[in-house]
């Protein structure tokens, strides 16, 4: 049932707590000069569940980068704040901020019903990372490189270093060789 369960409004509020169907009376008192007459009207209220919006998991991305969201729960689809989304109106819109965004979803069902959820979009900072100075070694020499600022390696080619999957690996090339940082 619903608040009130009674009323004398012309026009009452009710509020249900639950979905489903409620027999409702409706019951219409005329008086006129010394005569009263009652119209009674039986009806039915459906009352819809509400659906249940998903905006999808938060994601993380690097600058310059997109991230495809994924909300379910609805027939349509309301994505804010538009900046940096390829679309507003899908389930699915690619999301590409310059910043770390906080996107709500609304989601709307076949009865027109509403709900709403939210996913971050975590943008990380700009990576800054050194390949360290240029070492010079005789033939035969060995020295190690100096990386830093990443949280992972991998320099080519790895031919003449001890681990090329390191910060600082040790270089003992063959000839002269040019490493690259990635």
């Amino acid at each position: 049932g619903g608040t009130p369960s009674s009323s004398t409004s012309q026009n009452p509020t009710v509020t249900y707590s639950a979905s489903g169907t409620y027999n409702v009376t409706l019951k219409a008192i005329y008086t006129y000069t010394n005569d009263t007459s009652t119209l009674t009207k039986a009806g039915v209220i459906t009352v819809f569940t509400t659906p249940t919006a998903n905006a999808g998991s938060d994601t993380s991305i690097c600058p310059g980068a997109s991230a495809t969201l994924n909300a379910s729960g609805g027939i349509t689809y309301s994505w804010s704040p538009s900046a940096g989304l390829s679309d507003t109106t899908v389930y699915n819109p690619i999301a590409g901020p310059a910043s770390t965004t906080t996107y709500t979803v609304t989601v709307t069902d076949v009865n027109g019903c509403v709900a709403s959820d939210q996913v971050i979009v975590t943008v990380h900072p700009l990576l800054l990372y050194s390949a360290g100075a240029d070492v010079f070694i005789c033939p035969g020499g060995s020295d190690t490189l100096n990386a830093s600022g990443g949280l992972t390696y991998n320099w080519t080619p790895s031919a003449g270093l001890s681990d090329s999957a390191i910060a600082n690996p040790v270089a003992s090339p063959a000839s002269n060789t040019t490493y690259f940082l990635a």
